[in-house]
């Protein structure tokens, strides 16, 4: 695993600023995240979805859910 600099981390941060477009979101974390435990989130939520209203709101959303599974603390190397 590579280690990186604040100011190599907030470089990384403007240029991705500056390449989206505004009805993007960014998601950023200086702590490596543990894409199994990702996994998991995400397919918790999925299946939560199918007792939502609408089912289809879920995968109209993808992206943005399953960045928001990768960004939640319980995603972190080596949380519990």
């Amino acid at each position: 695993m590579s280690q990186h600099t604040d100011k190599q981390f907030a470089y990384t941060v403007d240029e991705l600023v500056n390449i989206s477009r505004p009805d993007e979101r960014l998601y950023c974390s200086a702590g490596p995240r543990d894409v199994s435990k990702a996994i998991r989130r995400f397919k918790e939520l999925q299946l939560a979805a199918d007792y939502d209203a609408d089912t289809l709101d879920f995968y109209k959303r993808l992206n943005s859910v399953w960045a928001s599974a990768l960004m939640k603390p319980s995603s972190q190397d080596g949380a519990t």
